[in-house]
């Protein structure tokens, strides 16, 4: 059975913040990806390929492995793009919508998504270039993935949850 809300806006036009988010993420999936184009010759042929949760290396594999994750970054990035772009396709269960929150919940789940975009192509870029390194991941790096992935979802969680509990305006 497909989800399809019929009282979602056809469309839900990226705001100002929208687009420099997205262009953020664009920078810098295409600046990894002419990276590695341009280098694929004197890229190592071995490299880190997995790191424990100590940051330590604990696999090696060939340089195949970076085109892999920019494979996958790009292609979490295009499915967020289509995804923002289709808001009848959006649920919010559990959140009470009425005529009067549904135009700023979408608008809030929509830049929502756009973060989700950006904080994914930010992280693969990490995760694509750091091996050339030859270095174990920073100590900051599972404080700083795991905060800006779960810390903008969840405030926007709260954000949203907060919308529907404001009492209507009195006239």
């Amino acid at each position: 059975m497909a989800i399809y809300n019929s009282d979602a806006p056809s469309r839900q036009p990226l705001s100002r913040r929208e687009k420099l988010l997205r262009a953020a993420g664009a920078a810098a999936l295409l600046g990894v990806t002419a990276y590695l184009l341009a280098n694929w010759g004197s890229l190592p042929v071995r490299l880190p390929s997995h790191y424990g949760l100590g940051g330590e290396i604990d696999s090696w594999s060939g340089r195949s492995s970076l085109g892999l994750l920019l494979g996958i970054d790009w292609g979490i990035w295009l499915l967020l793009l289509v995804t923002r772009h289709f808001p009848r396709g959006w649920s919010f269960t559990g959140l009470p919508v009425t005529d009067r929150t549904r135009p700023a919940l979408y608008a809030l789940l929509g830049e929502m998504l756009t973060v989700l975009q950006l904080v994914i192509a930010l992280v693969f870029a990490f995760l694509t270039v750091w091996p050339l390194t030859y270095r174990p991941l920073p100590g900051w790096w599972w404080p700083a993935f795991l905060g800006s992935l779960f810390g903008s979802q969840g405030w926007y969680l709260c954000r949203a949850v907060r919308l529907g509990r404001t009492p209507p305006k009195s006239r």
